[in-house]
């Protein structure tokens, strides 16, 4: 198809994606706003109150998930004393410091086995 000849004005050219013209211009927001505004207006009462649950549930979620998030979860900072020992301390004194933390480290085992075996032996009498 050839453009028309003559005149001072660019000619038209056919669409480019000729299939593509049936579409409707792109609008502005008060185009949106008015069908908005009809759309929902020919709307019963039940349909308004399935969009409003449509739109309350999701963002209820949302806001769910992201206070989730927000809670304090991750554990505190560990504070580690670390001893300063001098370095003129003997062989066997280093020895009896570890086997001193090994003593405490056991009990500390022990004391947390004897209480889940008293959990333990509570859930039993209850039948769990």
């Amino acid at each position: 198809m050839r453009p028309p000849r003559g005149g001072v004005a660019k000619p038209a050219w056919p669409a480019y994606l000729g299939a593509m013209s049936v579409f409707p211009p792109v609008s502005g927001p008060r185009a949106l706003w008015a069908d908005l505004k009809l759309f929902w207006s020919t709307r019963t009462r039940v349909q308004w109150i399935a969009g409003v649950l449509a739109l309350v549930i999701p963002v209820g979620l949302g806001v769910a998930f992201w206070l989730d998030g927000k809670t304090n979860i991750r554990p505190g900072p560990t504070i580690t004393y670390i001893q300063s020992w001098p370095a003129s301390r003997t062989e066997a004194e280093t020895r009896a410091n570890v086997e001193r933390l090994a003593a405490e480290k056991a009990r500390r085992d022990a004391a947390r086995q004897r209480d889940f075996q008293d959990v333990d032996n509570q859930l039993s009498r209850i039948g769990l």
